[in-house]
């Protein structure tokens, strides 16, 4: 396997991010005990109170994006 990992200037950014994500997702992760020799397992629920956390983060986080229109 080769663990040389080139990122263009511009992307570095969105490399970190992404990395970042997925570090903090990684405990979640749990093997099912029988299919441990496959890697299939599943992703543990974070629950209701924790898809509140991530509505209320992504809106904090995307809240300068947002574009008003109005219907007529």
């Amino acid at each position: 396997m080769n663990s040389d990992v080139t990122v263009s200037h511009g992307k570095t950014d969105m490399f970190q991010e992404l990395l970042a994500d997925a570090l903090a997702i990684q405990d979640r992760f749990v093997a099912e005990p029988r299919l441990k020799t496959t890697g299939v397992g599943h992703l543990k629920s974070r629950g209701v109170d924790g898809l509140k956390q991530d509505a209320a983060e992504l809106a904090a986080k995307y809240s300068n994006h947002r574009v008003e229109t109005k219907l007529a």
